[in-house]
């Protein structure tokens, strides 16, 4: 039989779909049940060596025990339970709602902070609401999409997940975030200001074409290349090492 490897065990673990906390806590008790065990031997007359020995095959087969941790739902994560809703539902939902949300506090910036003289010339926009606004549109149109997308690739990592799922989210999020482009201009005393919004790409019908393409398949790109470099150094777990 091979001797206890907690850290080859918590891999097997978390790539049949147990959740990390149930894995900690199972490991955290297989770890103290083995020392028991060991120390155990040891007062009872043994060799460190085989005592180690003895507590190994007392606590039983490595196999068989992750064999029964599996085979219990219970501890299945919500990843492994749900991973179209988490991988390609859930980012989107949050992109979505930011977008929407953002753009609600720049309407609320431009006619309720401005006495709803909206973008009118002569307008006066403090410099705190001119930098969060600016600092709103920015995150939505440009840093959002590859953040929820590295995000995707570093849990599904770190959960040995089979990546189809997240790659179908990714290309989704990409496909909506990417699309989308905004052009704001302040008001000056003698010029009216202005914020266009405008999603699409240019292959679409005309009610839905951007006039950013070059733009936004740069932002494809720059998330691929970001993906990628996070998918190739990205290293959750340490090499294993047998229990001593």
């Amino acid at each position: 039989m091979s001797e206890l490897n907690l850290q080859r065990m918590k891999i097997e673990l978390i790539r049949g779909g147990v959740a990390p906390k149930f894995v900690k806590r199972t490991l955290a008790e297989l770890d103290s049940h083995y020392r028991d065990l060991k120390s155990q031997a040891i007062a009872d007359g043994f060799s460190a060596t085989q005592a180690r020995e003895k507590a190994n095959a007392d606590i039983g087969d490595e196999k068989i025990l992750m064999r029964e941790i599996l085979h219990k739902p219970e501890l299945k994560s919500w990843l492994w339970r749900y991973p179209k809703s988490i991988f390609v539902l859930s980012p989107v939902l949050i992109l979505i709602l930011s977008l929407i949300t953002s753009g609600a506090i720049i309407f609320i910036v431009d006619y309720f902070l401005a006495d709803f003289s909206g973008m009118s010339p002569g307008t006066e926009f403090p410099l705190w609401v001119k930098v969060l606004v600016e600092i709103l549109s920015i995150f939505n149109f440009y840093l959002l999409t590859p953040i929820l997308a590295v995000g995707m690739i570093l849990i599904a990592k770190q959960r040995m997940i089979q990546l189809h799922w997240p790659i179908i989210g990714i290309v989704l999020l990409m496909f909506i975030g990417s699309g989308g482009s905004y052009e704001l201009n302040w008001p000056t005393p003698l010029e009216q200001g202005n914020l266009i919004v405008n999603w699409g790409y240019s292959f679409m019908p005309r009610a839905f074409r951007g006039y950013h393409d070059l733009q936004n398949y740069l932002s494809m790109l720059s998330t691929i290349v970001l993906c990628t470099i996070a998918w190739r150094t990205y290293r959750p777990f340490k090499t294993s090492e047998a229990r001593s």
